[in-house]
């Protein structure tokens, strides 16, 4: 895999798991969103903007912030392996609709219609066989 290539995954991966826990990574650093310079903040302003070369450093940002509130795994601690699970006989993902993120398995998911927690957008059920 080309160093671009391997930088990709690892920033959607990143981006997937920080959806996913959006409202767990809030808690732990006491973000209310009212402060537009902390790092989940500055985060999501660059996704929002698809600022693509600066959500990288926002990403690592984010990371460092986690770990210095107590979450020793951070965002990349905590990503399933990035060469992939294999396939189920069956599997549901849902796919991020702005392509930015790897987005996330059913099991992942709390609704029937699961919205990504930055954009409000609904996430594209996909099956895989």
């Amino acid at each position: 895999m080309e160093p671009a290539q391997r930088e990709a995954l690892r920033v959607s991966a990143g981006l997937a798991y920080a959806c996913g826990s959006l409202d767990e990574i809030r808690r732990l650093l006491r973000d209310t969103g009212a402060d537009p310079t902390t790092p989940l903040q500055q985060l999501l302003i660059r996704m929002r903007s698809r600022d693509t070369q600066a959500i990288s450093s926002a990403l690592d940002a984010l990371h460092t912030a986690l770990q210095r509130a107590g979450d020793a795994r951070g965002i990349f601690g905590n990503l399933r392996g990035m060469t992939g699970a294999g396939l189920r006989p069956i599997e549901i993902v849902y796919r991020c609709p702005e392509t930015m993120c790897t987005g996330r398995r059913d099991d992942e998911v709390g609704s029937q219609n699961p919205l990504c927690a930055i954009t409000g957008c609904e996430l594209i059920k996909d099956i895989k066989r």
